[in-house]
């Protein structure tokens, strides 16, 4: 758990660091919009108890808070595009990170060990997952505030509609399960470009890897067939 925070918050200084004003904004607006959207259901239900009581008053006041809350909600909603301006700048911010790391250390003895062009492949090919995680982080709370502030309002007519949420519950879990294997399944890929392109390269180097001198030297060796026994 210490680990994948410690992940989220370096990945987070990226867009920050590259776009801090556009990052910062694109956070307030969407927390924002999403209580204001909250606050336009909430006004639903002042409507509906206006009208059953008989206040006109009390019905026309709910309905202006309802337009006024949609308005904002729409308005913050459109500044989402600021997403787009986040990602390109912390992708350039971590091309330029990648670069002054593979070109920082004197000598190519580096690109010989596995582990270190694994790890390079694995950034340049997950770059823009890398990217998009300010994106993710947006949307998992804005679906946070959706979620506390539905079940404030259905506790408010009855506690047992809280039990609609249990449904939900099995796709998390199993949402959770599913990261692993994926992340094993990228790590996996990133291996096999790693030796393909070290395979590939036009002048002959020692190979990284036992895994992939052994893969060259199983594609170079001329097929054994079985002696006939006619002549």
């Amino acid at each position: 758990m210490r680990n994948h925070l410690r992940a989220l918050v370096v990945l987070l200084g990226f867009s920050f660091r590259a776009a801090p004003r556009q990052a910062a904004v694109l956070f307030a607006s969407q927390a924002i919009a999403q209580v204001a959207a909250l606050g336009a259901v909430y006004g639903v239900k002042l409507v509906i108890d206006a009208i059953v009581r008989g206040d006109v008053d009390g019905a026309v006041v709910a309905g202006v808070f309802i337009a006024l809350a949609e308005g904002i909600a729409y308005m913050l909603r459109r500044l989402f595009y600021l997403s787009r301006e986040v990602e390109e700048r912390a992708s350039l911010l971590i091309d330029q990170r990648l670069m002054a790391l593979t070109t920082g250390i004197p000598g190519v003895e580096h690109h010989e060990r596995p582990e270190f062009t694994d790890q390079v492949e694995l950034l340049r090919a997950q770059r823009g997952r890398l990217t998009a995680l300010t994106n993710a982080v947006v949307s998992n709370l804005v679906s946070g505030l959706r979620l506390v502030g539905a079940a404030v309002l259905l506790s408010g007519i009855s506690p047992w509609l809280l039990l609609l949420a249990l449904p939900g519950a099995a796709s998390v879990l199993t949402g959770r399960r599913a990261s692993p294997i994926l992340e094993r399944a990228r790590e996996a890929s990133a291996e096999g470009d790693a030796c393909g392109s070290t395979s590939s390269a036009s002048p002959p180097r020692p190979p990284p890897a036992k895994s992939c001198a052994s893969s060259s030297l199983a594609m170079r060796s001329p097929p054994v067939t079985a002696p006939s026994s006619g002549r």
